[in-house]
Order: structure tokens, then C-alpha cells, then sequence
């Protein structure tokens, strides 16, 4: 990855479109909140695809694999109930690192349905 001189991501790096879906929280007219699932808010940003890390481990007394992917994106909010969408596969996003001076950086988990 090409980075500058903070060390982050150049934006020649960002070179790949991702969509982030956000859910907006709304009023249930009984004073309440509750996220809705149905309409979320659909935004397109630039971005850095890392390479996907693999885990090994044990689970439940079996062996256990995870599969993780970084994505770099300028600064935005973004919360953990997002979920970001690449080339047709949705991801959960597991961890936000806002270290960054101007980019941050998502870890994501592919989210598969069985069944």
C-alpha cells in the first residue's frame, strides 16, 4: 500500500468502491428507539482492500477458522452496526481503528447465511 507522509493510505491506494450500510435509528411513537433494518442508508466510498487474514484456533473442543478483512476509508461516521458490502458479500464489521489522522480502518468479518 502506498502511504503518505502520516503514514496512512495515499488516496491513489483507495482505489476500490465499497458501500456502507447504515441503519438509521428512529422513533417508535411510544418513546422509544428502535433501528430500522428494513431502509437502511446505502453510502459508496473509496477504499483500501487489504488482504484477508486467516486464523486457525479451537471451538468447542474443534477446530475453529476466521477470515478477516481490513478496508481503509477516509474519516466518516461509522458505527459497529454497519455492515460494509464488496463485490457482492456483505461484511460485519468487527473492530473500527480510528488511529488515523485522516483515514480509519474497519476489520470485517464475511457474514454467511446457512440454510
Amino acid at each position: 500500500m502506498l502511504t503518505n507522509s502520516y503514514g496512512e493510505a495515499r488516496t491513489g491506494a483507495m482505489n476500490r468502491r465499497v458501500t456502507i450500510l447504515s441503519y438509521p435509528e428512529k422513533d417508535d411513537g411510544q418513546g422509544g428507539r428502535y433501528i430500522d433494518k428494513k431502509h437502511p442508508v446505502e453510502t459508496e466510498v473509496w477504499a483500501y482492500v487489504a488482504k484477508p487474514h486467516f486464523t486457525e484456533g479451537n471451538s468447542g473442543g474443534g477446530p475453529a477458522s476466521q477470515i478477516t478483512q481490513g478496508f481503509t476509508i477516509r474519516k466518516r461516521p461509522v458505527g459497529l452496526s454497519d455492515v460494509v458490502r464488496y463485490q457482492g458479500t456483505t461484511y460485519k464489521i468487527l473492530h473500527i481503528d480510528y488511529s488515523g489522522v485522516r483515514n480509519l480502518t474497519l476489520t470485517c468479518q464475511a457474514v454467511v447465511h446457512n440454510g
